[in-house]
C-alpha cells in the first residue's frame, strides 16, 4: 500500500514537473503568430527530434515578415561563436510573452539590433545562405535566443492552433479624386483596398493662373497691370501708375511711355534719377539720405603671415594656401622655412580641393595633415613623384603642411543712401533707378524745316543726309517735316524729295 502511495506521488510530481518545463500554448492563444513567409504556405519539413524548426519553402527573395511584434536582439551574418550553426544570414527576435522567433538562411537582412518591430513588418528576404541545400526559411519559436535546444517543439497536429496560416493581407489601393482642387482649395484623393480599408489624400490648390494686361495712363485716369486667372476668373489691379499730365511748359509728364508714344511722331526727353549704397558721397551733384545698413570695410594693406592668426570682425583671411618644403635627406621631415636640408617646395591652393585631416602646432607655425576631397586620402606632394629630380623618390615623405595665408584689418562702417537726378536728356539710361518721361509733338512747321529754325534751306538738306548716314550727334528736332514722302518713315525718297524742293526753290 505506501509503495502504491509512494509511486502515486512521483507520478503526480513528475505531471507537476512537466507542466512547469513545458510551454503552456494557452496563455499565448489570444496572441496569434503570422505566417512569416509572404506568400507561400508550403513546408519542407516539420519540427522533429533532429531537426528544431519549421522549413518554408518559397522563392529567392520572397518577404519575410516579423511573426510577432518585439525587439530584434541578433542579426546574424554567419556562425557566431557557435551560437547559430549553420543559420548564414538570419534575425532573432524577442516577444513580449517571453518567446523569442529565430529566421534563418535568408539572403538579406532590413533591420538592425535593439529595432523594434511591428507584427507583419518584413525584416529580411528568403535566401539560401548558411548550411542549406535550397531557398527557405529556417523558422523557430524559442525559449532562448542562442544556438540548438530551447526550440519549441511544435507538433504539426497543433501548427494551426499556434500559428495563423493565412499570410498577411497586403492592401492594394486604387486611387480617385474624389474633389477636384480649385485656384484657392485643396482637392481630396481617396484610397480604397477591395477589403474595404479606405485612407485619403490631399491635392495642393492648383493656384491662380493669371494673364497679364497692361493698361497705359491717361490724361483722364492712371495706368495699371490687371491680373486676371483664367481658370476661376479672379481678378486685381497693381504697378498703378499716376495719369499723365500736362505742364504750363506745354509737355506731357509720365511715369511711363504709352505704347502709342513714338520718337517718330514725338520729341520725347527723360530725366533720371540714380540711387546708390556708398559709405561718402560717390561725387558731385549726390544727395546724401537716410542710413541703409552698417557693415564692414577693408582698412589699410593686407598681410600675409604663416604664423597662427586669430580671426575675428575686424580681421579677416582673404586667401591662403598650403606649402611645405622637403627633401630626400630630410626623411619624413618637412618644415615652413627654406634650409639647406629642405630642397624641394611644394604648395596646394584651395582650387585644388583638399580637406584639412589634422593639424597641429610646430611652435608658433601651424600644421597641417591635408587629404584629397574626392578619397580623403593623404597629400603627400602636389608637383609629382621626385623633389627637385636629384633627391630620388619622393614617395610618402612628408605630409605635414603649412598655411600662408592673407589677412585684412576691416572697421565698421555706416552706408548711407545717396540719391542724384539728371536735367532732361534726348536718350535714355537703362542704369537709372527711375526714369519719368516727357514728349510733345514734333512741330512739323514749314516741310523741309528739319532743323526747326524757321527757314527750308541747304542746311535742312545736309543735316538729313547726315542723319541717314548715322552720323554720330547728329540730331533731328523736326522728324514730321522730313517726312515729305508721307509715309511715316525717313529714308533716301525724303532726302531726294528735299534736293528737289531746294532746287524748285532756288
Amino acid at each position: 500500500m505506501k509503495k502504491r502511495v509512494f509511486s502515486l506521488l512521483v507520478s503526480m510530481l513528475m505531471i507537476v514537473s512537466m507542466i512547469v518545463v513545458i510551454p503552456d500554448f494557452n496563455v499565448n492563444a489570444d496572441e496569434a503568430y503570422l505566417w512569416p513567409a509572404q506568400g507561400t504556405q508550403k513546408i519542407n519539413q516539420y519540427y522533429s527530434s533532429s531537426h528544431d524548426g519549421l522549413d518554408i519553402g518559397g522563392s529567392l527573395d520572397t518577404p519575410i515578415l516579423a511573426t510577432m511584434s518585439g525587439t530584434v536582439v541578433a542579426v546574424i551574418d554567419g556562425d557566431v561563436a557557435n551560437k547559430w550553426i549553420g543559420y548564414g544570414k538570419g534575425v532573432v527576435i524577442q516577444h513580449s510573452n517571453g518567446y523569442y522567433s529565430h529566421y534563418a538562411h535568408m539572403n538579406y537582412t532590413s533591420v538592425s539590433v535593439n529595432q523594434y518591430v511591428s507584427q507583419g513588418q518584413q525584416i529580411g528576404g528568403m535566401g539560401t545562405t548558411g548550411n542549406s541545400t535550397g531557398v527557405h526559411l529556417h523558422f523557430a519559436v524559442a525559449t532562448s535566443m542562442y544556438g540548438a535546444g530551447g526550440r519549441i517543439n511544435i507538433n504539426p497536429d497543433v501548427i494551426n492552433y499556434i500559428y495563423d496560416l493565412n499570410p498577411p493581407h497586403i492592401h492594394d489601393y486604387t486611387s480617385a479624386i474624389t474633389k477636384q482642387p480649385t485656384c484657392t482649395e485643396a482637392g481630396i484623393k481617396t484610397n480604397t483596398c477591395p477589403c474595404g480599408d479606405t485612407y485619403t489624400e490631399a491635392i495642393s490648390a492648383t493656384g491662380h493662373k493669371y494673364l497679364i494686361e497692361e493698361v497705359d495712363p491717361t490724361l483722364e485716369s492712371e495706368g495699371y497691370s490687371i491680373y486676371t486667372c483664367e481658370v476661376c476668373g479672379d481678378t486685381y489691379k497693381d504697378n498703378i501708375i499716376p495719369q499723365i499730365v500736362i505742364g504750363e511748359d506745354g509737355w506731357y509728364y509720365a511715369e511711363k511711355l504709352p505704347k502709342d508714344i513714338s520718337d517718330f511722331d514725338y520729341e520725347i526727353q527723360y530725366q533720371h534719377s540714380y540711387q546708390k549704397k556708398a559709405t561718402s558721397s560717390p561725387g558731385k551733384d549726390w544727395v546724401k539720405g537716410e542710413l541703409a545698413e552698417s557693415g564692414y570695410v577693408f582698412v589699410g594693406e593686407p598681410f600675409t603671415t604663416a604664423k597662427q592668426v586669430a580671426t575675428s570682425d575686424t580681421l579677416v583671411m582673404t586667401d591662403y594656401y598650403f606649402y611645405h618644403y622637403c627633401g630626400g635627406s630630410a626623411g619624413a621631415e618637412a618644415n615652413y622655412e627654406q634650409t639647406d636640408k629642405f630642397v624641394h617646395y611644394d604648395y596646394i591652393r584651395p582650387e585644388h580641393q583638399v580637406v584639412v585631416q589634422s593639424t597641429g602646432m610646430d611652435g608658433e607655425y601651424p600644421y597641417f595633415v591635408l587629404g584629397w576631397a574626392n578619397d580623403n586620402s593623404t597629400v603627400f606632394c602636389l608637383s609629382g613623384t621626385t623633389c627637385d629630380g636629384s633627391a630620388g623618390d619622393h614617395g610618402t615623405r612628408s605630409k605635414a603642411w603649412y598655411r600662408m595665408a592673407t589677412y585684412q584689418n576691416c572697421q565698421l562702417a555706416d552706408y548711407y543712401y545717396y540719391s542724384k537726378q539728371s536735367d532732361w536728356e534726348a536718350d535714355e539710361d537703362s542704369a537709372a533707378s527711375v526714369v519719368t518721361y516727357r514728349y510733345r509733338p514734333n512741330n512739323t512747321g514749314m516741310m523741309g524745316d528739319v532743323n526747326s529754325d524757321g527757314e527750308f534751306n541747304a542746311a535742312d538738306v545736309v543735316l538729313l543726309q547726315k542723319w541717314l548716314l548715322a552720323v554720330p550727334d547728329t540730331q533731328l528736332t523736326n522728324w514730321k517735316a522730313a517726312d515729305l514722302c508721307e509715309d511715316d518713315k525717313l529714308d533716301v525718297f525724303d532726302l531726294c524729295m528735299m534736293k528737289r524742293m531746294l532746287v524748285e526753290n532756288s
